[in-house]
């Protein structure tokens, strides 16, 4: 009996051993002594979530007014940081980039966090703590939204157009005073780049005020929209970075950073990258030889021009007027675009054949040209200056530059169709190898496409990522357009500007000569050059 006791203990005992043992290994801890870290210094510690939680201690919090732990996971990976074991309501904050703030500070107390994951395990976090002194204020301390008392965090959503970013105002002394300035700033990582050391390396670049104004570009203010909010341009698989800084007098904070590929990061290849199917990768090769064609041969081919020509003011038309007209689809918007090019195509060529007038057919090349003049120059940042947040002042400034580029270039017909060939070719042949090497130079028209068809995207900040791929196209484009131009005018030699109207032709067959070295035969011939 003695030995079936003693047999029970010792089973006991190593069962209470094997379970301590085996919660050592489920609970990560991290301890972190701020005595070692001076005001606006950053403790940054990577960890990762397999099992259970991993408990953040934090001591000695001394010559401080309030600290800003944050937790910061890789895209799609949701977290939870809480401030007790079983998260409840108030005490713990749920996403991707997220933090608390604790405040008031007692040197002799430890500070207890619990981080775990939410959808899945074996994931990498970044775990960051930062000390700030009496006189700065507290990010997202007038909170008023959010379920935590304080909340400096920022709140972050998107579509495919545009990237949503909200926080709460910061606390100086009081609420029901004034709220610290809160100034805007972001920074772009590589295009096309989802490494996640990438990632948390810019993230970390981004969590203190000095690495903010160092790294980030500052965001204008706006004057329709809350100072609480900013819109920016959505630019798919390229990572952007938001952080705010909290300035009151002399003294500063730096919020949470918030980040974003503005697309599903677990399906990188058809969310964020190119055109990946097969529709889209025949749609840009043949984008690819039309515009290597209207380019280098566009005005030789003169009536084949007059239907591209068509075709792509037709589609353009259609394709921008679909989500006025409650198009089902992009695939459906497409179509439609496609086919009303076609009949659009035709009546251009059409009234060619009907007319003939040479200044009046060109008009269309040249309202391209000029439109995308407007497009590049509000590209460059023209378009994110706050006089042209108004609808009034952006549409009549765009359309004036087109205007102007018309008038310019319309007295010089012949030119006026080559250039407008070499730039409309160059412009395509661009696009379409911009979407297969993943740059975003294909924005200059889409930025515009959205302004004119996407609800509040005059208040969005477009401020493209303009990186070596981009800047190596736009050398490319230039380059095109210029040889186009030669090329073009170097056919042109010892040929009629434009080739003769059927009305023509018939009057000169009506007057044929008797001899056979006569006129007639420098005008059949030079007609041959035009098809």
């Amino acid at each position: 009996m003695r030995l079936h006791r003693l047999y029970g203990l010792v089973v006991l005992h190593l069962t209470l051993q094997s379970t301590f043992a085996l919660l050592n290994v489920l609970e990560q801890h991290v301890e972190i002594d701020l005595s070692d870290y001076g005001r606006n210094t950053t403790f940054t510690y990577k960890l990762y979530l397999a099992e259970g939680n991993v408990v953040v201690n934090v001591a000695n919090a001394t010559n401080g007014r309030f600290f800003v732990i944050q937790a910061h996971s890789f895209q799609s990976n949701n977290i939870t940081l809480s401030k007790t074991e079983t998260p409840t309501l108030g005490s713990y904050v749920v996403g991707t980039n997220i933090g608390m703030v604790e405040t008031p500070l007692n040197s002799d107390e430890v500070y207890r966090y619990y981080i775990n994951y939410v959808d899945k395990a074996n994931i990498q976090v970044l775990l960051s703590v930062i000390l700030y002194g009496d006189e700065d204020p507290i990010p997202g301390g007038c909170n008023m939204v959010y379920n935590t008392k304080n909340a400096p965090y920022q709140v972050l959503t998107y579509d495919d157009y545009m990237i949503q970013v909200d926080a709460a105002p910061a606390l100086d002394f009081s609420c029901d005073i004034s709220y610290p300035h809160l100034d805007m700033y972001h920074m772009y990582l590589s295009e096309g780049n989802s490494d996640i050391n990438a990632y948390f390396d810019a993230i970390q670049k981004m969590m203190t005020v000095d690495g903010i104004k160092k790294y980030a570009r500052k965001v204008s203010d706006t004057l329709y929209q809350k100072s609480l909010r900013r819109y920016y341009s959505a630019y798919p698989g390229t990572g952007s970075v938001y952080a705010i800084i909290a300035t009151s007098g002399n003294a500063s904070s730096a919020y949470v950073p918030a980040a974003t590929y503005a697309c599903d990061v677990s399906n990188w290849d058809e969310s964020c990258l190119g055109p990946v199917s097969v529709i889209w990768k025949v749609i840009c090769a043949v984008i690819l030889f039309m515009g290597a064609f209207m380019c280098l041969f566009g005005h030789r081919f003169f009536k084949i021009e007059m239907f591209v020509f068509g075709f792509v003011c037709g589609s353009f038309i259609s394709y921008v007027s679909s989500p006025f007209a409650d198009a089902p689809s992009a695939s459906s918007s497409l179509g439609f675009a496609v086919a009303f090019g076609c009949c659009y195509g035709c009546i251009w060529l059409f009234f060619w054949w009907r007319f003939g007038i040479p200044i009046l057919s060109v008009f269309v090349p040249v309202f391209f040209t000029g439109y995308i003049i407007g497009c590049a120059l509000y590209y460059t940042g023209l378009g994110d200056l706050r006089l042209f947040q108004s609808d009034l002042n952006y549409w009549s400034s765009f359309f004036t530059i087109i205007v102007v580029t018309m008038m310019s270039l319309l007295f010089i017909t012949v030119f006026a169709n080559i250039l407008s060939c070499s730039v409309i070719g160059a412009t395509a042949i661009v696009i379409a190898i911009d979407h297969y090497i993943g740059g975003t130079i294909h924005y200059v028209i889409i930025n515009n496409i959205r302004r004119a068809t996407i609800t509040n995207f005059n208040l969005a900040i477009l401020d493209p990522p303009y990186q070596y791929k981009d800047i190596t196209l736009g050398v490319v484009w230039v380059v095109l357009v210029i040889s186009g131009v030669v090329v073009q005018r170097k056919q042109q030699v010892g040929k009629p500007p434009f080739p003769p109207h059927r009305a023509a032709v018939a009057d000169i067959a009506e007057r044929t000569p008797l001899l056979s070295n006569a006129p007639l035969n420098y005008n059949i011939e030079n007609r041959r050059a035009y098809t």
